[in-house]
Formats: structure tokens, C-alpha cells, sequence
């Protein structure tokens, strides 16, 4: 399920130590050489992110990233989370996304970076 990020625990997490873009969103998911479902996740991001290059794409190695999973809450693989050009998370959807959920939720924050003169 793809939701919005809840706004006071985004604006306040230090996301410092994840490889995220500073020029456009950042797709981060967390996987595991363990998960199957992973590998499906990795196409559709792929994917979505061969049709929008501004995007930026991170796979994190549950394991061999312990505190940030903990940080980021992920209790389950795979999760996929979104963040903007600033480092906020604004979503996360767990399980293996559909290719359009993950567009529609990239599609505004790429308007708000071409805005910003990004």
C-alpha cells in the first residue's frame, strides 16, 4: 500500500547517512538476498525509473543497513519508500509496488523540483 508520509516524523528524521539525490526525488527500498520478493520490486523500479531519469534509485541490504531500517520503521521486505530533493520522506509502500503507484507519487515532486528551478 502506497501512503503519505506522516508529516511530523518525516520533517524531523535525519536521513543523512542514506545516498539520497539533493537535485531530484530518491527511490530507497530496503531488500535482503533472503527476500523474493525483492527481485520484483527491483524490476518495477527499475522500470519506473528508466521512464523518469531525474529519479534518483537506492537498494539498501537490510542487513548490512540495520539502523536505518530501525530508524525508518521497516519491518517487513520489501519496503519502498520515496524522498524528495530535501531528504523528506514523503511516501512508503511495503510489499512490491505497481509500476503506476510509484509514478503518480514521483509525478509531483518532479513538477516541484522543474518549479523550483531544479
Amino acid at each position: 500500500m502506497l501512503r503519505p508520509a506522516a508529516q511530523s516524523s518525516a520533517a524531523e528524521q535525519d536521513n543523512s547517512d542514506l545516498p539520497l539525490s539533493d537535485t531530484g526525488p530518491t527511490v530507497v527500498h530496503f531488500s535482503a538476498d533472503w527476500c523474493g520478493p525483492c527481485a520484483a520490486v527491483r524490476r518495477v523500479v527499475d522500470q519506473v525509473c528508466a521512464q523518469l531519469p531525474e529519479v534518483a534509485h537506492v537498494e539498501l541490504d537490510i542487513d548490512d543497513n540495520p539502523v536505518a531500517a530501525k530508524r525508518l520503521s521497516v519491518l517487513s521486505l520489501p519496503t519502498t519508500f520515496i524522498f524528495d530533493a530535501e531528504g523528506r520522506q514523503q511516501y512508503r509502500t511495503s510489499g512490491v509496488p505497481k509500476a503506476v503507484d510509484l509514478q503518480n507519487a514521483l509525478q509531483p515532486l518532479l513538477v516541484s523540483a522543474v518549479e523550483s528551478g531544479e
